[in-house]
């Protein structure tokens, strides 16, 4: 039996929520708070550990995911040992039921024994390898879009906030836009 790393926030000592101090999401003695395939997950030595024989041991990736509620702004400390071949902590993630139970698609920073590969961001069930290790990412070239949204939301004009971030008056508008009609993404983030 190879050991795998507990996925999912699995191994986080805490998540900071907001402007708050660490909040412990993992109890250091069981996996209260959490949701796994009991065949494959369980706490030894105060920690998560997740266990598979192999690759061919599993039809489909599971997760242990944390059952603590929604987080919107969060920080993650996490101290993580693996042997075998790779796995990762998931976040900005979702529940699957349709692929089988535990499974999770999003984001996910790689636990993998490769330089190039740990710490990479993959997108589980999605488009697969987002960025590996070393290399530079620009998410947003339009501008920070994130701080465009709370100036809206602090009702100040596009022209103003063009003004103090240098992003143009139309990507401002799209934003607004996005705040206007879409449940998730900025507005969310805003809640």
């Amino acid at each position: 039996m190879k050991s795998i790393p507990c996925i999912f926030l699995s191994l986080c000592l805490g998540a900071r929520l907001h402007a708050q101090e660490f909040k412990p999401i993992f109890n250091g003695m069981d996996l209260t708070g959490w949701d796994g395939n009991p065949e494959l997950w369980s706490v030894e030595n105060g920690a998560i550990t997740g266990r598979t024989t192999g690759p061919d041991h599993l039809d489909f990736n599971q997760f242990l995911i944390w059952q603590g509620g929604e987080v919107v702004k969060f920080e993650i400390k996490a101290m993580v040992r693996a042997t075998g071949n790779n796995s990762g902590i998931q976040y900005r993630s979702k529940e699957l039921p349709e692929v089988g139970k535990w499974s999770v698609g999003g984001y996910q920073c790689d636990v993998h024994p490769k330089a190039e590969n740990n710490a990479m961001i993959y997108h589980e069930k999605g488009r697969g390898i987002v960025v590996q290790n070393g290399q530079s990412v620009v998410a947003d070239p339009a501008g920070d879009r994130w701080v465009v949204a709370e100036l809206l939301a602090d009702g100040i004009t596009y022209r103003q906030i063009r003004d103090r971030t240098g992003v143009s008056v139309t990507t401002v508008g799209r934003v607004a836009r996005c705040l206007a009609e879409e449940p998730a993404g900025y507005a969310a983030v805003l809640k």
